[in-house]
């Protein structure tokens, strides 16, 4: 099946897009769904691997549309989730993983959009001769939402926001710069709904107001507007999950449209929220890619139950997202009936790389991280040798491209923290601008090459203790610095002096909570207890663990650098 930008030639293809022939016929043509599908369903039960975006977990987590998808076409689907851009990264270059075990292979790719995807094919087909297409076919569109703002109630009545007007970015800007919004919004380099806010934002103060070029965006008004970001993440979900643990910190956050409905009416929020829409915002389309071929005919009875009246009216009443242009249906009474104008994203894959670097360097904080490294003999050895590597690859030796936007950049600031028995001795490294000399990540890499695993104990949280004692000085010297840190365990604290309960309470007491300063651990072991112990410091602190046993440190510290 031809994909309809295969059709077009590849041009035109940032307006909205047209959904393919078959979607466009159901919608058009009344044809009895239920029964229509059951004819064209496999001839046998398949499931589908699936690589998705985590916002995505609201189809394929509902019992009720999955059964119903089951039923009507034998198709059932196995999602593996991953930030947007690292997934489409993983498609086009090679690496997509879903699942565990010997056959790791995705059958289906399922992103809130595939315009990044199509812009890194663009450029491998043209550095590349001979490069086959990454994906079989294509589906268009299947349901929507925007980007928009999520505004706790007392702040949108005191900025005079309401849920029936557009907002310019400029006056949100406006209100950022002046302290007057905070908001927790997820990462450009690794998040759909980050990058769509980005180009949004990139279009509200792009002074030619044309084709969106970087020259033309205000990046003063850009960086006024992220003074006000204040918590960041690699997932639209986990973000969403992080706001409501941390609600106080922030004034709004920023999202899909339809992750926000849900999240007002969940009654996990002591304040409510007012649905705030900016004047132009990028719309989430929800493509589904076929990488199998194996599969063309479960694929195509499952674009066929998505496009169907029947369960574009599910789709929207249960997650709160607008039906697809194509399909005829109203949205559900829960959606407001906004429509912001749409903004196309980039053309080409520079402008949409450079946008994300301006944002990394110029226009949010620069990160401060804090590495806490364990010395002990356990990491002697594979897990010391991956550590090198990925400091390596942090340094500029990932030549991807989620390689290039998770290296260490301008103005950043890295602390290693060895620790075994008890701490080690900090050493700090503040980076003036690596890409103009790149030998300035030198010693950072040379100190990490040269710790050595052999300790015997392991003072886990005696190292915590004094990490978030470092960031206490950092914050002192007043400094802007978006801080987090990075923690690599087994789990296992052997400290007879302090451990998690003493932890926990020495941080409520003496560190002021979290002091907006996550800890994402990079888990090496896999025993149950460590696990949820290791959870629990995650919890506490804002942070996450990321399974480091099932794939490696390397993919960590690099997924990783999408919450910092």
């Amino acid at each position: 099946m031809e994909t309809e930008r295969n059709k077009a030639g590849g041009a035109g293809r940032r307006g909205p897009k047209p959904v393919i022939g078959v979607l466009a016929v159901l919608a058009v043509v009344v044809v009895t769904g239920v029964a229509f599908l059951i004819n064209q369903r496999p001839a046998n039960p398949v499931t589908l691997k699936v690589l998705a975006g985590s916002e995505l977990a609201d189809v394929m987590g509902s019992a009720e549309l999955m059964d119903d998808l089951e039923a009507e076409t034998g198709v059932t689907l196995e999602p593996t989730y991953v930030g947007t851009l690292q997934g489409a990264d993983s498609v086009v270059n090679g690496g997509a993983q879903c699942g565990s075990g010997a056959d790791t292979g995705c059958d289906l790719a399922w992103f809130s959009s595939n315009d990044y995807m199509e812009l890194l094919w663009d450029e491998k087909r043209r550095l590349v001769e001979g490069a086959e297409e990454p994906w079989v076919t294509q589906s268009g569109e299947t349901m929507r939402s925007p980007v928009v703002l999520g505004v706790k109630t007392a702040v949108a009545q005191r900025l005079g926001w309401t849920q029936d007007r557009t907002v310019p970015w400029n006056e949100i800007a406006d209100s950022a710069a002046d302290g007057s919004l905070s908001f927790f919004m997820t990462n450009p380099a690794t998040s759909n709904s980050g990058f769509s806010a980005l180009v949004g934002v990139a279009s509200g103060f792009d002074r030619n107001g044309d084709d969106l070029n970087l020259e033309d965006v205000d990046p003063a008004r850009a960086a006024d507007l992220f003074s006000g970001l204040i918590r960041t993440a690699g997932s639209s979900q986990w973000l969403t999950d992080q706001f409501v643990a941390h609600q106080d910190e922030a004034d709004a956050i920023v999202n899909y449209e339809s992750e926000l409905i849900a999240l007002a009416g969940s009654g996990r929020l002591a304040e409510d929220l007012v649905i705030v829409y900016p004047e132009r915002t990028v719309y989430a389309d929800y493509p589904v890619q076929l990488l199998d071929p194996a599969h063309q005919d479960a694929y195509g009875a499952m674009v066929e139950w998505l496009a169907d009246t029947g369960t574009q009216e599910r789709i929207s009443a249960a997650t709160h997202r607008r039906p697809a242009a194509e399909s005829g249906v109203l949205a559900d009474s829960s959606i407001p009936r906004m429509d912001p104008v749409p903004v196309p994203l980039p053309e080409d894959l520079n402008t949409a790389n450079g946008l994300i670097d301006n944002y990394l360097r110029d226009y949010r904080d620069p990160a401060h991280t804090i590495y806490v490294l364990d010395t002990s003999e356990s990491m002697s050895g594979a897990p010391m040798n991956q550590l090198r590597q990925s400091f390596g690859d942090l340094t500029g030796n990932d030549s991807s491209v989620t390689g290039e936007f998770t290296r260490f950049r301008q103005g950043e600031r890295i602390t290693i923290l060895p620790y075994d028995t008890v701490p080690g001795t900090p050493a700090q490294f503040t980076l003036e601008d690596p890409e103009l000399d790149p030998q300035e990540l030198d010693p950072l890499r040379e100190h990490v090459s040269g710790l050595v695993p052999d300790g015997e104990g392991t003072a886990i949280y005696a190292a915590l203790e004094e990490a978030y004692a470092l960031v206490e000085d950092s914050q002192a010297e007043g400094e802007g610095y978006y801080r987090s840190i990075v923690l690599i365990t087994d789990g296992e604290n052997n400290d007879p002096d302090l451990g998690l309960a003493g932890f926990e309470e020495n941080f409520g007491a003496e560190s002021g909570g979290s002091l907006g300063t996550p800890t994402f651990i990079v888990m090496l072991g896999d025993d149950d207890r460590y696990v949820r112990e290791m959870e629990s410091v995650a919890e506490l602190t804002g942070g996450r663990v990321f399974d480091a046993a099932q794939t490696s440190i390397r993919a960590a510290f690099k997924e990783i650098r999408g919450y910092q």
